[in-house]
């Protein structure tokens, strides 16, 4: 168990070097330990889950409809679910709007920042919009060629 030897290790470090430093130095020492064990056994949680465009006003809109959709699920009501399905309407526009803005402000400051745009435009290339496997008819396919060709037909 890799994370016990670490812990077993800090600890035998840490009292042996606390009998030759000061508090200040040892409290630092802590800190640098505590911050490395961390960078080293934490996940790390992607800054942008949701699209660079989402302002936190979407992004509270998105909680606000899924915390409706659950008391929806619970108990159901025509006037809740109208106001889900309206409220769902006004956030697709939202995200088109956010979306029309961000892409707008990328082509203006491509002059100064070229490499913003450059980067959106290769994530929109990487990522597929395709499932991994195809199914058209009787035949099922997961490469691209043979997704190609179903498409072609």
């Amino acid at each position: 168990m890799p994370i016990i030897r670490v812990c077993q290790t800090f600890s035998l470090l840490t009292y042996t070097l606390s009998l030759f430093l000061t508090p200040i130095h040892y409290g630092l020492l802590l800190k640098i330990f505590i911050y490395t064990a961390c960078d080293i056994y934490v996940p790390k949680i992607p800054s942008h889950p949701s699209p660079k465009y989402f302002t936190s006003e979407i992004r509270h809109n998105i909680k606000c409809i899924h915390s409706k959709k659950r008391l929806l699920k619970r108990h159901y009501s025509s006037s809740l679910d109208h106001k889900v399905q309206i409220m769902e309407s006004q956030l697709q526009q939202r995200i088109k709007n956010a979306q029309i803005t961000y892409i707008n402000s990328l082509i203006s400051s491509f002059s100064s920042k070229p490499r913003s745009l450059y980067s959106h435009l290769s994530h929109l290339k990487r990522s597929s919009s395709l499932p991994c496997i195809l199914k058209h008819e009787d035949k099922t396919t997961s490469d691209p060629l043979g997704k190609a060709k179903l498409f072609n037909k």
